[in-house]
């Protein structure tokens, strides 16, 4: 899978990377870094990343943002 079609390494690096994912979620790098691998981010994490992001003012791709859950 290529990284331009994973949309759980994309909202990754939106935020900057794991680390920092890890840091503006309050979550572990352990829970996840299996996301970007696998390309699937557990539907009930969306609304939390979604306000993460308003939070930190980070640009989600659009069709994370937009997807219906």
């Amino acid at each position: 899978m290529k990284k331009q079609d994973n949309i759980a390494a994309r909202v990754v690096w939106a935020f900057g990377g794991l680390t920092r994912f890890a840091e503006k979620t309050g979550w572990p790098v352990a829970t996840i870094q299996y996301w970007p691998r696998c390309g699937k981010i557990p539907s009930w994490r969306r609304n939390a990343i979604i306000e993460a992001a308003k939070r930190h003012k980070v640009k989600l791709p659009a069709e994370y943002q937009d997807k219906v859950s």
